[in-house]
């Protein structure tokens, strides 16, 4: 898991000591996170795939140095003997965060709910008094968003395997996954409806930045759910993962925040009684999103 090299470049950039111990934690998606036992303490390691720039890491390293200074729940980068809070081995970036106690959020406690609900409320506080409001490299805004091209999708390629229809799966990764086709299938099947849609949305962002230019923008979490919220008992212990952080709409972010915490799970409809008190929380709390944004 932790592989002699990656273990002697840790224990050189880092004052910690020897690593006595490594074990993967769940959740990272996209990356590894693995527990550290040093001789000075518990860390993690994030290990990310070859992709960040270091400019984006730098972004987001810089976002969490301003937002841990303010709230001991986020978590900000350690920096290493060199003064740098990551570095790369073998392509990939890696950084070092301290270990943050407790465990995942459950969305059907009410107390948990308005504790996340009142957390945002204090980060969207805080991220409008951040200095920086130039654009994150390579996460643009939802006002800004390329809808042909961004890093979730290439237009071209999806127009091109809906318009194979289900012999355009062939050679796609998830076709060695028979219980996957089906599902494909169904999906190529509906080209003309996601092609709608897509157009839809994408006039529908474009009349909101016209109609809306005051609404609050600053930088966002940009991956707010249960998953990365930590608790200890009914409090909020650690807001994790910042890798989709960006100056974003704050509205945006608040309105995908209640329908992870607020969504009926089996009707997978919002359950309006949830929501209310979410948003009573989050104003409680100094929430900045006004009640008349457009798109929450």
């Amino acid at each position: 898991m932790l592989q002699p090299a990656l273990r002697s470049a840790l224990e050189a950039r880092y004052d910690l000591g020897a690593i006595r111990g490594a074990a993967r934690l769940e959740g990272g998606e996209r990356n590894l996170v693995l527990r550290l036992e040093y001789d000075a303490g518990l860390a993690v390691a994030r290990i990310s795939p070859p992709a960040p720039s270091a400019a984006g890491v730098a972004y987001e390293h810089a976002l969490l140095r301003h937002m841990g200074a303010r709230f001991p729940q986020v978590p900000a980068p350690l920096v290493g003997r060199d003064g740098a809070s990551f570095f790369r081995h073998d392509g990939r970036v890696i950084t070092l965060f301290p270990f943050m106690p407790g465990r995942i959020a459950d969305r059907e406690n009410a107390a948990v709910r308005a504790a996340a609900a009142t957390m945002l409320g204090r980060l969207h506080r805080a991220a409008l008094d951040y200095p920086d409001t130039a654009a994150r490299p390579r996460l643009s805004p939802l006002r800004d968003l390329d809808w042909n091209r961004n890093p979730l999708w290439r237009w071209d390629q999806v127009e091109a395997l809906l318009a194979g229809g289900p012999g355009a799966l062939a050679g796609t990764p998830r076709q060695a996954d028979p219980a996957a086709r089906p599902a494909l299938e169904a999906i190529a099947a509906r080209a003309p409806q996601i092609a709608r849609e897509r157009g839809f949305f994408c006039e529908w962002v474009r009349q909101i930045a016209i109609a809306h230019p005051a609404l609050l923008f600053a930088p966002i979490q940009g991956d707010y759910y249960r998953g990365n919220l930590l608790t200890e008992g009914d409090r909020i212990s650690a807001v994790l993962d910042w890798d989709e952080c960006r100056p974003e709409w704050l509205a945006w972010e608040l309105a995908r925040a209640i329908f992870e915490f607020c969504k009926d799970r089996g009707a997978h409809t919002l359950d309006e009684a949830r929501a209310v008190a979410f948003l009573a929380a989050y104003r409680g709390a100094g929430g900045p999103v006004p009640p008349e944004s457009s798109i929450c």
